[in-house]
């Protein structure tokens, strides 16, 4: 998948120079090819996207009882919608959703490692949905009549993951499947500080390049009924959880106002202190720490752009 996207950004980057060559308005810099006043921009599209979510815990009473979640490989399709304002050429707002889910038809496998209990591995399969929801402000600096363009981004973003385990099976006896459905609700939010830089390669193409830095509040609910534990009601709590998304773009304006855009975005959110509170049935609570936590998310999307 990422060898194909890499191909795809190359020849994006090579087609327009090979079909424009270097004969276009840009080479005399005047304002009638680039130049506006007030832009609004609204897109709708959709595509691809892998997550992998893993965390580590261990009892506060007994250290030694450690134990090990990883899901890989979600995979799911995805659907979005994102709005751009600039003003007086300048002032700029935007703010992006997306939507994915995974279904019946699209069950991923998740393996879970315990080290006490007596179960060392479980192999669930998977389904729910996931979404996200992104909004910033900045200023857009302009050079060589808009050819070139560079904004510092401030903002905030929300992160939610609902996963639905079911058909356990236990590594020692795979062909027995045991019926136990598990929740887990995942919240990722906090402040973000990026920067955006945009290349106008000519009058119609243009790529550009977006970075962001989150600060992020995680929280996770988690509902587990195995046998031998119980039914278990837990909370996930980190702070001190960080953030980097690297996002890359490429749009042509294949007719007036109206423009297509190829996206890749990609997301990694780790941490390493938080607490994992529990409560069973029997209402002792029980306490762990969150030892490891981490996220990761890889998309790619195809969309078609309006210029109002």
């Amino acid at each position: 998948m990422k060898r194909i996207v890499s191909l795809i950004f190359a020849c994006s980057l090579l087609l327009p120079q090979l079909i424009l060559g270097q004969d276009c308005c840009y080479s005399n810099c005047t304002t009638d090819c680039f130049g506006f006043d007030t832009v609004l921009t609204f897109d709708v599209g959709g595509g691809y996207r892998q997550d992998d979510i893993e965390w580590k815990v261990s009892s506060l009473s007994n250290p030694e009882r450690i134990t090990k979640d990883k899901w890989n490989k979600l995979e799911m399709g995805i659907v979005e919608t994102n709005a751009q304002f600039l003003a007086c050429e300048h002032y700029l707002a935007k703010l992006d959703f997306d939507y994915g889910w995974f279904g019946e038809g699209g069950k991923q496998h998740i393996t879970r490692f315990n080290t006490f209990c007596g179960t060392d591995r479980l192999q669930a399969e998977t389904n729910g949905h996931v979404y996200n929801l992104d909004g910033a402000v900045g200023y857009q600096f302009n050079w060589c009549c808009y050819r070139y363009a560079l904004t510092p981004l401030v903002g905030y973003s929300y992160h939610f993951q609902k996963l639905k385990n079911h058909n356990y099976r236990d590594h020692r006896s795979p062909d027995n499947k045991f019926s136990v459905h598990n929740s887990y609700k995942l919240r990722w939010r906090g402040p973000t500080l990026g920067i955006a830089a945009a290349y106008q390669i000519s009058c119609d193409w243009q790529v550009s390049f977006l970075y962001n830095y989150h600060w992020v509040r995680y929280r996770g609910k988690i509902e587990e009924n195995f046998n031998f534990s119980g039914h278990v009601l837990g909370e996930q709590k980190a702070n001190k959880v960080h953030g980097n998304e690297f996002k890359i773009s490429t749009s042509y304006q294949f007719c007036p106002n109206w423009i297509f855009c190829l996206n890749v975005d990609y997301k990694v959110f780790q941490g390493n202190d938080g607490r994992f509170e529990t409560k069973r049935r029997s209402k002792c609570e029980h306490d762990a720490k969150l030892h490891h936590l981490k996220w990761t998310s890889l998309n790619a999307t195809a969309d078609v752009a309006y210029i109002f």
